[in-house]
């Protein structure tokens, strides 16, 4: 993709991209990023952590070689998947919204469900710029769920037959 935006792309003009699969029967989670503004994990415990791999703009380097990670998810992390429309929502001062509030609203929205943590933090990256967000402002919210034990049995029963 990234050779042939290469040669194809007007000159000062790239592309960013994030691409994940999440794997909900090993728990994991499998990215790749180029240029694109790392996600937020933020563990059960609240600590939070930047998924920091990531490669250059897409159509810039025809080289590049890009890298994919993987990460575990355990019962309780939440994954957050933005747009730069968030981090740089602002005030007319210059300052901006910025990934710290980002985890901060996050943080304290932890007892919330995912919808409603996805909204709480909206409207709080709403609120810190008066409203007046300047770009587009996607957010992803991924939590991970302990498994039931309906859930377990089916992929006990999908490893016997695979055997």
């Amino acid at each position: 993709m990234n050779s042939v935006l290469c040669s194809s792309i007007s000159a000062g003009k790239f592309v960013t991209l994030f691409y994940g699969v999440l794997d909900a029967v090993h728990n994991t989670f499998r990215y790749i990023s180029a240029g694109h503004l790392p996600p937020i994990l933020i563990r059960a415990d609240g600590n939070a952590q930047q998924l920091a791999n990531g490669g250059a703009l897409l159509g810039v380097f025809a080289e590049w070689v890009y890298d994919d990670s993987a990460i575990r998810l355990c019962p309780g992390d939440r994954l957050l998947l933005f747009t730069d429309g968030i981090t740089e929502a602002g005030m007319e001062n210059g300052e901006e919204f910025g990934e710290e509030r980002v985890i901060t609203s996050a943080r304290a929205s932890a007892s919330l469900s995912t919808k409603e943590l996805k909204i709480s933090l909206l409207a709080d990256a709403r609120k810190f710029s008066a409203s007046s967000m300047k770009d587009d402002a996607t957010l992803i919210v991924i939590s991970a769920l302990a498994a039931s034990q309906e859930f377990k049995r089916e992929l006990e029963k999908r490893a016997a037959i695979s055997i």
